[in-house]
């Protein structure tokens, strides 16, 4: 490559993961949707219906959306992985208008959880709270294993 120049784009520091292996993004990802579908079946059984009972669902169950998409994205960063989140816990919210999303609920009580059954603008800002509080974990796991990384270097030895 003589005479030309590489030329580095440089991201935000949440916006891209470095190219490294992603397998323990995922694993964390995973292990934080699998605590938070038990977090959101605790609150629909402990704690009486009512206003936090249902909105923490809501947003909890877009924080699964979001690890998901961590999940199957580990490089997407977090403001992408939080607008995709949010795309889908709106999409699906929206789906309840049509008759699929009941029918669909009438089938399973785990794809009634999956899908709801009514429709509700009160639930689309609740998505927004789950989303962002995913958003803020996201960055809160990146930093400590920044912080972790930066701990384990030898003195002198440059970071990739």
């Amino acid at each position: 490559m003589t005479g030309t120049k590489a030329v580095a784009v440089q991201f935000s520091k949440y916006e891209m993961v470095p190219p490294h292996n992603t397998s323990p993004i995922r694993a964390v990802a995973g292990i934080a949707a699998i605590l938070t579908i038990a977090a959101g079946l605790a609150v629909r059984k402990w704690l009486p219906w009512g206003f936090w009972s249902k909105y923490s669902g809501v947003a909890l169950w877009s924080v699964v959306v979001y690890t998901l998409v961590v999940f199957v994205r580990p490089r997407a960063g977090m403001t992408r992985s939080a607008a995709i989140a949010l795309l889908i816990s709106w999409a699906v919210e929206f789906a309840q208008l049509t008759p699929v999303s009941g029918w669909l609920s009438s089938k399973h009580a785990g794809l009634r959880l999956i899908f709801g059954e009514h429709f509700s603008f009160r639930d689309l800002p609740a998505y927004a709270v789950g989303v962002l509080a995913a958003a803020i974990g996201h960055v809160l796991t990146l930093n400590a294993s920044a912080v972790a990384r930066r701990a384990r270097r030898r003195p002198g030895e440059t970071p990739l």
